[in-house]
């Protein structure tokens, strides 16, 4: 089948390490290779490391999803190319490790930037794990014990600094208080940083 061969040759590169899915704050899913977006046309990745790789479309620099792409193929809802409804799928070992990842980063902006305030959605993330950052009307403190930024995300599993103050956010993105945070820092009741019981601070 042509488009068969198509695919295959897509996929003849060295291999490199630095590769992963991203999803951007308007849910748009683009994946990079060696710090840069891959687009426009058809490649197979193993996005979830399971030993299989899927077919997706990149419309410049994300995935179409559940439509008929340009050439007359069908993906679905994930991106994938799917024949009668089939997921169309081929060993990973069939293609180049630059498109086998363990992880997913939401940038939780249009223009995702490499590794700039990131945020890990999870090991082994794939397209259907959706963004964590969804359009929020009022960035800052919720009442959900987190904080949100303008994009409409919010911290996960790591420490912010935020009006001059440092916070925990766990996996839930909540800030933890009145605890040791798993890197072994003290945090007090409203969550603030501190050493020997004073508050750590921050000019702003």
């Amino acid at each position: 089948m042509i488009l068969s061969g198509f695919f295959s040759s897509l996929t003849c590169f060295n291999a490199f390490a630095n590769s992963y899915w991203w999803v951007n704050a308007l849910g748009d899913w683009g994946y990079s290779v060696n710090e840069e977006n891959i687009r426009d046309g058809w490649y197979w990745i193993d996005g979830n490391h399971d030993g299989t790789a899927e077919c997706y479309f990149f419309q410049q620099y994300s995935i179409a999803m559940d439509t008929t792409t340009p050439d007359g193929y069908q993906v679905n809802s994930l991106g994938e190319w799917t024949v009668n409804s089939v997921v169309q799928t081929k060993p990973s070992s069939e293609i180049g490790s630059n498109y086998i990842s363990y992880f997913a980063y939401d940038f939780g902006q249009a223009t995702p930037i490499v590794h700039l305030n990131s945020i890990p959605l999870a090991d082994n993330g794939t397209p259907s794990n959706k963004s964590i950052g969804k359009t929020f009307d009022t960035a800052g403190w919720n009442n959900d014990r987190r904080y949100y930024l303008d994009n409409g995300t919010y911290y996960m599993n790591q420490w912010a600094w935020i009006n001059g103050r440092c916070y925990y956010f766990d996996e839930n993105g909540v800030f933890l208080t009145d605890t040791v945070t798993p890197d072994g820092y003290q945090v007090n009741e409203d969550g603030q940083w501190i050493e020997n019981g004073e508050v750590q601070k921050k000019n702003i």
